[in-house]
């Protein structure tokens, strides 16, 4: 499967205590490719977005109410 996107799930309490593993996942990502961030797994996100600002992703995000309209935007269509 050739996705046209990268793919992080975040899942549990999304603190800033976690902020070097969410730090590392981004950083895995291939520079060319947009990055699909799905949080549905999330039990708290209370500082979630202070970690997208420290991390500097806060300028390059867009958020979305559920995945389809996200995969639309990334005009790939849904996975597999």
């Amino acid at each position: 499967m050739d996705l046209r996107f990268h793919p992080i799930r975040l899942d549990g309490n999304l603190d800033i205590g976690r902020y070097p593993e969410f730090r590392s996942a981004f950083e895995r990502v291939p520079a060319e490719l947009p990055v699909l961030v799905d949080i549905s797994d999330a039990t708290g996100v209370d500082s979630v977005f202070r970690v997208f600002e420290i991390t500097g992703i806060d300028a390059k995000l867009a958020a979305f109410e559920n995945a389809d309209e996200a995969l639309s935007a990334l005009g790939s269509g849904a996975p597999g």
